[in-house]
């Protein structure tokens, strides 16, 4: 499954999810889904953008990526 938005794009093949660009720092996220604690999908508001943010044990940064 890939979606390819404006600022990036989001790959999931049934084990890795992996995020290329959309964020402040613009570098790849690559995630095991057995690695992954959560998933926040926000629809934004009135003053922010609508966001996905993948949560990963032992990872030091969230990977949060804004569509």
């Amino acid at each position: 499954m890939e979606v390819v938005c404006e600022k990036g794009v989001l790959t999931f093949d049934g084990r890795v999810v992996e995020v290329f660009g959309f964020g402040r720092q613009d570098f790849p996220v690559r995630l095991h889904v057995e690695r992954l604690e959560e998933v926040q999908v926000n629809q934004g508001g009135r003053f922010s953008g609508p966001f996905v943010c993948f949560k990963a044990r032992e990872m030091k940064i969230d990977g949060q990526r804004r569509t």
